[in-house]
């Protein structure tokens, strides 16, 4: 093998890549759009070299799209190395800076492009516009979800960027303190004299004698007024002791009262439950001695162990006679057991045990909850010297008093979710996926034809899709016309029917004008079971509202067995372009650049499709 054998004839790049090669289409097709405005952003004067073909920059950029690369130094690489890519540079390879530089600046042209490359495949006899299907997408942006940031963290990150550039300025002003100090030091030199400082001290200052009187006056003066300083301060000291002793007093005065107001209330309480106790015991006494039988189940809980106290001195003493009896001679029958061993004594003991358990445990749970709300009075009630050492509340943080009749809600107010920017890329938002989870970005929509073709695109930062509707919808009508124009030797046809997943579902969307549409009322599944087991047919009935409208339509086998069409119209684009590209995140910031990164990548789709589908042919070319 020769490899250095060098060629005797001009090389023909048309014998690299056979003619059928879909390199040649895409150079051709794009040879055929109008870029005008590229061109007018070329510099073809002035010093150095004339700027590169916006055309073959554009069809880089395309070809390189629709092979899933968007790195602008992987595509100069492989403008060395892959023989497609040296074909469409022609001999005239880029650096990754112009092709960043070019995608930066064709950015608003894609709309007019996409425009004309829909209208390509409308001459193709592309479009079918019977059927057509909208739905959205996340598209991550160039954006990290850390960089959000809060109000509070905003207002922090640009204290900080505030510091950087005051350091930034304190070094500006520091080299020119420096330069100016040099300046000084020239002008005091032609001054005083290189060898004198200028502040010398004057001859008779210089005296030894009248040196050490003037640091006794001093030494005087500075005494004098430590001393007036130190008797100020005592003085403040004593005004806060005294303060603080009358502070104390008083605390320990209503600490007093308060103490002698609990114990009073504490002296009623027991003598109204123990009046009570005994009034309840009476009557208890008196129901059992006028029923002459002792009352089925357990006495009241108040005065339940003073009845079982009684009741287990009698069942010991009726047992006591009985043994007694026995002993004394009417020894009939079997002789009775101890007294303690006697069912009725063991049952009432057992009984009055309880109660002595229930009668502390009730006790302990008293003690408990008084403890609890004087725990939670001193800490809702602040001290004296905690009230002075407080900073005075400001308006929001003064507590609200309830009004008359309302009623305060015993759960814990949630905290309310503070919106937050992203510090990188300040026009996306977080965007909740499907599947769960969270996505830093945009919300990209787009209306697909049947086969395939997009003919409307948007990118937003909604993440809900029923306000995009209206826009997607006029955008469709108007791609639909445009569509129309240009399809060769046939009637219009305009659009037969949009489909729409329940994420659209408003009643404005269903009333708004435009084509017929459908719009789920709910998951697939859940439309799947309600067109098999409820089944209708006809018209909706009269007064359903939208909703409901919709519901029936959507359960009819007709108007069910079209929408089962959407999945495959309106997701196999979005399959093709993450799974086959790789396009899950836009490569520039802000939502402009956003529109025209997602309008290109319709452009390189339709494109791609014509080329696929066999409309875009040699021949066509």
């Amino acid at each position: 093998m020769q490899r250095d054998q060098q060629f005797l004839l001009p090389e023909n790049m048309r014998d690299w890549l056979p003619a059928w090669d879909p390199v040649w289409l895409v150079i051709s097709a794009v040879a055929g759009l109008d870029t005008s405005g590229l061109h007018a952003k070329r510099r073809t004067g002035g010093a150095g070299r004339a700027g590169y073909d916006p055309d073959m920059l554009l069809t880089l950029l395309i070809w390189a799209w629709a092979h899933g690369l968007r790195s602008s130094r992987v595509i100069e690489r492989l403008c060395q190395r892959d023989v497609a890519f040296r074909i469409i540079c022609g001999g005239d390879r880029p650096d990754h800076v112009t092709i960043s530089r070019f995608r930066a600046g064709a950015a608003g042209a894609m709309a007019e492009l996409f425009t004309q490359v829909l209208v390509l495949c409308a001459r193709l006899g592309m479009g079918q516009l019977g059927v057509v299907a909208l739905d959205s997408v996340k598209i991550a942006s160039d954006a990290s979800p850390s960089a959000n940031r809060s109000e509070e963290g905003l207002r922090k990150a640009a204290a900080e960027q505030a510091e950087a550039d005051v350091e930034r300025r304190v070094r500006e002003l520091a080299a020119a303190a420096a330069a100016e100090h040099a300046a000084t030091d020239a002008a005091e030199d032609a001054l005083y004299g290189a060898d004198r400082r200028g502040d010398e001290v004057p001859e008779e200052l210089v005296d030894p004698r009248s040196r050490a009187a003037r640091i006794a006056q001093a030494l005087e003066e500075l005494a004098a007024d430590n001393a007036k300083r130190e008797a100020k301060r005592e003085a403040n000291r004593e005004a806060q002791r005294e303060a603080q002793r009358g502070v104390g007093a008083r605390r320990e005065a209503k600490r007093e009262a308060q103490g002698a107001a609990v114990a009073e209330r504490k002296r009623g309480r027991e003598q109204d439950r123990q009046a009570r106790r005994a009034v309840q015991l009476d009557a208890f006494r008196q129901r059992r001695e006028q029923r002459a039988i002792t009352p089925m189940g357990l006495p009241p809980l108040e005065i339940r162990v003073e009845i079982l106290t009684q009741n287990l001195a009698e069942a010991r003493a009726r047992h006591q006679a009985k043994v007694d009896r026995y002993d004394a001679g009417a020894k009939r029958g079997r002789r009775p057991v101890p007294v303690e061993h006697a069912y009725r004594v063991m049952r009432v003991k057992a009984a009055l045990e309880r109660a002595i358990a229930a009668e502390q445990a009730a006790g302990q749970r008293a003690q408990a909850a008084q403890q609890q709300a004087a725990q939670q009075r001193t800490q809702a009630a602040p001290t004296a010297h905690q009230q002075l050492l407080a900073p005075p509340a400001t308006v929001a943080e003064q507590p609200v008093e309830p009004s008359t009749g309302s009623t305060a809600s015993s759960e814990p107010k949630r905290k309310p979710v503070e919106p937050k920017r992203n510090i990188t890329d300040p026009q996306s938002r977080m965007m909740p996926l499907r599947g769960g989870g969270w996505l830093q970005g945009y919300n990209c929509q787009t209306v697909t034809s049947s086969d395939g073709l997009i003919i409307a695109t948007s990118v937003g930062n909604n993440p809900s899709d029923a306000t995009a509707f209206g826009e997607m919808m006029d955008k469709a009508v108007a791609a639909a016309a445009l569509i129309d124009a240009h399809r060769p030797a046939a009637a219009p046809t305009g659009i037969g029917m949009l489909l729409a997943d329940a994420g659209y579902l408003s009643n404005d969307n269903l009333n708004a004008p435009g084509p017929d549409r459908l719009i789920a009322v709910g998951k697939r599944r859940e439309l799947a079971a309600a067109a098999r087991e409820h089944p209708t047919a006809g018209p909706p009935p009269p007064g359903a509202t939208p909703i409901e409208a919709m519901a029936h339509r959507l359960r009819t086998p007709e108007e069910h067995a079209l929408y089962t069409q959407r999945g495959h119209i309106a997701e196999t684009p979005f399959a093709h372009a993450k799974h086959n590209l790789g396009f899950r995140r836009f490569t520039s910031r802000g939502i402009k650049r956003a529109t025209a990164e997602f309008s290109f990548h319709g452009l390189v789709h339709n494109l791609f499709k014509a080329i696929g589908t066999g409309h875009l042919a040699p021949a066509a070319c």
